[in-house]
């Protein structure tokens, strides 16, 4: 009687990872799939100083993906944009007086998926995780840039006029390890494993320096677009 090998596989993976075989499949992560592109509006997140994209070891299976962060499935982005004023009430008045004072893009809060299929996707994810742990620390101790606060990384994704290059830093990083999932090893059993599937949130905040805002921003061409799409003209990213 002959076996059909392949077909015998499948199978295994359906009673594995708990999928019915009449329901449409998850695609796996294929990092080799994500390249950096102009014209990738997938959403990603860079360090383009290379400062930690660019080291070896724990951060190495960036460079798949040319030391940036790739989010496989489209992750949940929320902005807050504010304007603050302060309320005055006079006595006996039945609306109040507001003088502005300030305005604001207080958080970006990023909740994305990643889920890890074979020992390569592992190390990918590890590398992911890795990547915001060092995005959250300065320079320090024996540095050679020691005193240098945590470096100004990139959020791109969706198009020009919704996040080209926006310089930000990452104020917050939490991840889960659930214990209802299976795990899988990385290539390296040492390395450890990560969940077939796991969450990672991540907050940030823009980051622009005074003389960009005081020499390059006008509301004018804010509200035309023409300064979200900076990345063409300059390295410094877009405003948002």
């Amino acid at each position: 009687m002959a076996f059909n090998l392949n077909k015998i596989k499948d199978e295994l993976r359906n009673i594995i990872f708990g999928i019915d075989s009449d329901s449409p499949r998850i695609a796996p992560i294929n990092i080799d799939r994500f390249p950096s592109s102009s014209k990738d509006f997938r959403v990603k997140i860079s360090d383009p100083s290379g400062r930690i994209s660019n080291s070896a070891g724990a951060l190495a299976p960036l460079q798949q993906t040319s030391g940036k962060v790739v989010f496989p499935y489209t992750p949940e982005i929320s902005i807050n944009h504010t304007a603050n004023y302060t309320p005055l009430s006079p006595t006996h008045s039945n609306y109040e007086y507001l003088f502005y004072q300030s305005s604001a893009v207080s958080e970006i809060n990023l909740v994305a998926q990643f889920s890890a299929r074979s020992p390569e996707d592992a190390d990918y994810v590890l590398a992911v995780q890795h990547f915001f742990r060092s995005a959250t620390k300065m320079f320090y101790g024996q540095d050679q840039l020691a005193g240098i606060p945590p470096v100004v990384c990139r959020l791109e994704g969706h198009g020009a006029l919704q996040l080209n290059s926006v310089p930000i830093v990452i104020t917050s990083f939490s991840s889960s390890l659930p214990s209802d999932v299976d795990y899988i090893s990385a290539t390296d059993d040492r390395h450890g494993r990560v969940p077939t599937v796991q969450s990672f949130n991540i907050t940030a905040k823009p980051l622009y320096s005074r003389d960009r805002l005081t020499n390059e921003f006008n509301l004018g061409d804010f509200a035309s677009g023409s300064l979200l799409n900076q990345q063409q003209n300059s390295n410094n990213g877009g405003f948002i």
